[in-house]
């Protein structure tokens, strides 16, 4: 992926919200494609493999906010330790999935991980 960067592009901090939930959102990248595409990146940077569940609700959380953040963009997570971009699959029923994803109390939902830790991006 990193070849295909041309530019990086000014990202707008937000906070996403939902019941009495409140995550921050800061510290992503946006970045210009060479063929024109924005990005709107979240780095992932840990040790453990990034799962595609996990990766999609990061991802529904910033379709939610990607017109607030850096309109037009793709919201995209980079694992970094695998050196693959992951976006939310072409059936993902994109205007509902980060409020769908609150409405599950299960430990291994997003709310879950919310909860122990309420902030995405830098840190």
């Amino acid at each position: 992926m990193t070849s295909e960067w041309r530019d990086q592009v000014r990202v707008t901090p937000s906070v996403w919200t939902e019941g009495g939930l409140a995550v921050k959102v800061h510290d992503l990248i946006g970045v210009r494609q060479r063929n024109g595409q924005v990005l709107l990146v979240l780095s992932y940077m840990k040790k453990p493999v990034l799962e595609r569940d996990v990766a999609n609700v990061l991802l529904c959380l910033l379709h939610d906010l990607v017109d607030e953040m850096l309109p037009g963009a793709l919201p995209t997570a980079l694992d970094a330790g695998r050196s693959e971009a992951l976006t939310l699959p072409r059936n993902a029923n994109k205007p509902a999935c980060a409020r769908t994803c609150t409405a599950k109390p299960q430990p291994t939902s997003c709310t879950g991980q919310w909860q122990r830790k309420a902030e995405v991006g830098g840190g």
